[in-house]
């Protein structure tokens, strides 16, 4: 049986709505692994808390820091997240804030903190979508279930943070291994574009257009 996968971009992600479509879709392609991006914006916002914090701007920060967050906990609100959903989210934005106040007593955003911070926006879509994709399911009468995926406990690459490379050979055997329940179509993955991880468990980035690859 062949394996469907479906990605869908930011503007597809850009709000509860956009999701339940984009969740609509996946079940009519009969897709097996939904590959998503950050919400609209979203990945811009992160670049820009990065350079504001380097630059030891913290008002503007701050600011962002608080638009990425009520964006994606409205999202939540209506898609009617459960419990474990929204604390999973929370432990994500609280990563979000302390990696940029990190960067801001440091001065620093190395490639290396960039790439954890611009990760953050696809691993929060992904874990809103997941709700939405179950939804959808629940409410069109199917028994499939939707299952977050961390991308990275698949997709491994070298640490050429910003631009990492792929290493094609683990993940083919790390996706025969942990994947092969999705085959039978009762469990549908939604998982992360543009994000990777090193071999020692470093988060990585495959660059702009990387989502496409995953």
């Amino acid at each position: 049986m062949s394996v469907v996968v479906s990605k869908f971009g930011g503007t597809s992600m850009g709000d509860a709505s956009c999701m339940l479509r984009s969740a609509q879709v996946s079940l009519q392609r009969k897709s097996n692994i939904v590959v998503v991006s950050a919400t609209s914006g979203t990945t811009n916002d992160l670049i820009k808390i990065g350079e504001m914090a380097e630059k030891g701007e913290l008002t503007e920060v701050e600011a962002l820091l608080k638009k990425v967050t009520e964006k994606h906990l409205i999202i939540a609100k209506e898609l009617k997240a459960p419990t474990e959903v929204i604390t999973s989210l929370n432990i994500l934005l609280s990563e979000m804030d302390s990696i940029a106040r990190g960067i801001y007593l440091l001065r620093d955003c190395s490639s290396k903190a960039k790439d954890v911070l611009m990760s953050l926006g696809e691993r929060m879509s992904s874990v809103l979508f997941t709700v939405a994709l179950q939804n959808v399911f629940t409410d069109s009468g199917h028994a499939k279930k939707a299952k977050f995926l961390d991308v990275r406990s698949v997709l491994k690459t070298d640490d050429n943070y910003g631009k990492a490379k792929p290493i094609t050979e683990t993940i083919i055997k790390l996706c025969r291994e942990k994947l092969s329940d999705c085959i039978s179509g009762n469990t549908v993955y939604a998982t992360q574009g543009f994000i990777g991880q090193t071999l020692a468990g470093a988060t990585t980035t495959l660059g702009r257009g990387g989502s496409d690859y995953s």
